[in-house]
């Protein structure tokens, strides 16, 4: 027994000196796993490849990185007797062997999943790159073995006479990272050379940061981004602990240390620019000069909210939305973006309306949404990993090679900006959407050339919601109490903001792109931080050192945007006595099916058994405040446009003569299809079974965070959004939110160039028992209406609705 706890207490003693190598290697090893389960969301993208040079790369890098953990370890079974007392000899051997193990299956794990994640049209090709790349990859480290012998002897070189200075100068001087030139010689400054190892460690680590710099970056897979982001924190602090473990510093108390220290420069921060708007520049537009206008031209209005979820979602806001103008278009009623005067987006859906609105600008009459909605849903991933090797492993290093104005701005959020309007630029044939401005947009909106838009973002050290809108709501003075938890970003910041920043700054969700403050730009890229009172024009109310974040951790539907921006027109043109519009359509765009219907809820289930104990106990106040979150958010929509849909209703009604029954507030859900169960009966064949479950199929229920989508994916969103669309012509989806919603179905807009559809049949109400509680809902079943009812909606002669007499 004492043997095997001295053997035990050895081998835990190995794997604490080899733990950043060991770390390294579990991180390879369980990547691809994490891939295919619970971060599939977030890393399943990074394995889809699509090039024969980009199979080629993430082989080659597979064996490179795995090469580079080994020669850290190897550092360890060299010096690990002399420099930390350990009994590294007795353990090497089967270390080495299981170390050997565990890199191959590494390596073939990662392979495995780039194929499942992959076209499978594309696996001849990608298996060919996969090996012919391992293969390059081994001859390097064969190349590297001949370099490493030839190390040995410039060890004797200009190498010894720099180690000389230093441990002259009391650095270095340390068993196991010096060694004597002459061993039969006695210690001298002069008779020290570098310990085995250490050159080749450097050679090593060099010659893949080389090969990073010389190649392209469109070049570069995010995938080998990743691989080599482990190569490198795994060199600096695997160095770093072999030094520290000698005096017994613990490494993460010398890398809190570090981190402190960097934060002294401010630039090791993350910036977005401003723009200082001049005192003479044009007030933007209010949401009541734009529906006027739009009342003036006799266009319908349509405000629509799209949610947060990625790059799904940003690809599903521009699909349907292209969806809605082809179909509408076929159906008789084209011009369906000349109403579209409101678009309040989220995270993804913020990207989205982006794209949306850069098309509609630059071809009003005849826009190209279907290149809109490819630019949504092309990649980005490349970009944002490799701005967090090349940018922001460098800036949290070293903070103070940021500190000159041109690279203020560089990180990962801004090379996730330059691949959107590359993106765009590749489909469109000419750029101009890094050009695009809060300003410049917000002329075009007033004009409505193109839909006015509201980018909602969150402030991490208030938890406010910061409305970027291109027609914000009305300033409100300093004597005025302020809005409760929101603000516009024009309230706070007397600056203008390129759009590609505004849309980014709403879908900063974590990692993938850094919170960020606000610094001034001269407008050309350059970033300049002023302290002090200099910044008074910029920021009269404070707000410089507020960092913005995703929009989705205050609300994830827009819908609170667009309904307060909607409630501010509204309010301000009957306070004014004005006219307001005939009708009002709320579209609501969500990227998520609904969760299928769960079996288990319709039939008692004793739980008295289970246990779960004080684990349980200590995490469920966290559990509690993160399921109230999802869950509040999905109900706090639906129950604010009813309570705004009956408030509406009811003051025209009482002021405008209004007749009861008939709709103000139109609202159209478009999602996606829940997914059915698969069926018992399957008819497959063997080999076609295994190639449908090796396999990962495209899953609209867990949407891609990487900024990625793969082939079946976007396929899958595109086919589903036809679907919604068609559905949503053919087939009027009633939501059971308030009985008045049921009842304004009843009467259809009667226009005057169109004749009246032939009404539909009142709805018929079911009672449905809820589950979860002991009262009953009602769902209103959806009856089919006629394409009429949609064509007379949208038709430019809609009416208008004017102040009865008497009444303000």
């Amino acid at each position: 027994m004492g043997f095997i706890g001295y053997h035990l207490l050895n081998v835990l003693h190995y794997l604490y000196l080899t733990r950043v190598a060991c770390i390294g290697l579990l991180a390879m090893l369980l990547l691809p796993l994490l891939a295919c389960g619970p971060l599939r969301t977030s890393v399943l993208g990074a394995y889809d490849a699509r090039t024969l040079p980009g199979a080629l790369i993430i082989g080659f890098s597979l064996v490179i990185t795995v090469g580079c953990l080994i020669h850290q370890r190897k550092l360890v079974d060299m010096h690990g007797d002399i420099r930390f007392d350990a009994p590294v000899d007795t353990l090497k051997p089967g270390m080495v062997r299981a170390w050997n193990w565990i890199a191959s299956i590494a390596v073939l794990l990662n392979m495995v999943v780039v194929l499942r994640a992959s076209n499978r049209e594309l696996w001849p090709m990608l298996l060919k790159g996969l090996i012919a790349g391992a293969c390059c990859g081994i001859i390097m480290r064969a190349g590297l073995g001949r370099i490493e012998r030839k190390l040995v002897d410039l060890r004797h070189g200009w190498p010894a006479d720099i180690l000389s200075f230093l441990v002259s100068n009391g650095l270095c001087k340390s068993p196991g990272l010096i060694e004597l030139r002459d061993k039969d010689k006695p210690f001298s400054f002069t008779n020290v050379t570098l310990a085995d190892g250490h050159l080749s460690v450097l050679a090593y680590g060099s010659l893949l940061v080389i090969i990073f710099l010389v190649v392209d970056e469109g070049v570069i897979h995010p995938l080998a981004s990743l691989l080599l982001l482990i190569c490198v924190l795994s060199l600096l602090l695997s160095s770093v602990a072999f030094i520290l473990d000698r005096h017994r510093v613990p490494l993460m108390a010398g890398i809190v240390a570090y981190c402190t220290f960097t934060n002294l420069w401010r630039e090791s921060d993350h910036y977005y620019p401003v723009l200082p708007r001049a005192p003479s520049a044009p007030a933007l537009p209010t949401p009541a000069g734009i529906v006027e206008k739009s009342i003036e031209e006799h266009r319908p209005l349509v405000i629509v909210s799209t949610a947060g979820g990625g790059i799904q979602s940003a690809a599903w806001t521009t699909r349907v939305l292209e969806q809605l103008e082809v179909q509408m278009a076929a159906a008789g009623s084209p011009g369906f973006h000349d109403s579209v005067r409101l678009i309040s987006g989220v995270s993804g859906g913020s990207v989205g309306a982006l794209h949306y609105a850069y098309a509609v600008g630059m071809n009003p009459s005849a826009p190209d949404l279907d290149n809109a909605a490819k630019a949504a849903s092309a990649s980005s991933l490349t970009e944002a990993v490799v701005g967090m090797v090349k940018k922001d492993l460098l800036r949290a290093t070293f903070p103070s090679a940021f500190t000159s104005e041109e690279m203020l701005f560089n990180d990962r959020g801004r090379m996730l900006e330059y691949a959107w309007a590359e993106n765009a630029e590749l489909l469109y044939g000419f750029g101009g959407l890094e050009h695009a401005t809060l300003e410049r947009w917000a002329a075009d909106a007033l004009k409505l050339v193109r839909p006015a838009l509201i980018f909602n973002s969150t402030i991490v050290e208030t938890g406010e919601r910061m409305a970027i809108s291109t027609s914000p709501r009305s300033p409100l003075g300093y004597l005025q109490p302020p809005r409760a938890g929101n603000f516009e970003f024009t309230e706070r910041y007397i600056a203008d903001i390129p759009m590609l920043t505004a849309a980014r700054l709403s879908a900063t969700f974590p990692l993938i792109s850094p919170a960020a403050r606000p610094a001034i730009s001269d407008g050309k890229g350059n970033g300049l931080i002023l302290p002090g009172t200099e910044n008074a024009g910029v920021f009269p109310v404070g707000g410089s050192l507020h960092h913005a974040v995703d929009g989705g951790y205050f609300e994830n539907s827009g819908m609170v945007g667009a309904l307060e921006w909607l409630d501010e027109a509204l309010t301000t043109l009957s306070k004014a006595g004005r006219e307001l519009p005939d009708e009002v359509m709320v579209i609501e765009l969500a990227a998520f099916p609904a969760p299928p219907a769960d079996p288990m809820r319709l039939t008692p289930v004793d739980l008295g058994r289970t246990s779960q104990g004080a684990l349980y106990d200590v995490l469920s106040p966290g559990l509690t405040m993160m399921h109230v979150r999802n869950s509040s958010q999905s109900a706090y929509a639906g129950q604010l446009l009813a309570q705004f849909s009956l408030r509406w209703q009811l003051e025209l009604e009482s002021k405008y003569q209004r007749p009861p029954g008939r709709p103000f507030i139109r609202h159209v859900r478009l999602l996606p299809k829940t997914p059915m169960p698969p069926t018992e009966n399957d008819q497959r064949g063997i080999l076609q079974r295994f190639a449908d479950w090796f396999f990962i199929p495209a899953d609209m229920m867990k949407a891609p965070l990487s900024w990625h989508l793969r082939p079946s994916e976007i396929a899958q969103i595109d086919s589903s959004a036809r679907e919604a669309v068609s559905t949503m012509l053919q087939t009027k989806e009633i939501l059971p939110q308030t009985a008045i919603m049921a009842q304004q179905q009843l009467v259809p807009p009667q226009t005057t160039d169109l004749p009246a559809p032939v009404a539909a049949p009142p709805p018929t109400m079911q009672p449905i028992v809820n589950p979860g509680s002991a009262s009953a809902e009602y769902l209103v079943k959806p009856q089919q209406l006629n394409r009429d009812l949609l064509k007379t909606f949208i038709s430019p002669k809609s009416g208008k609705t004017e102040p009865a007499p008497g009444n303000p």
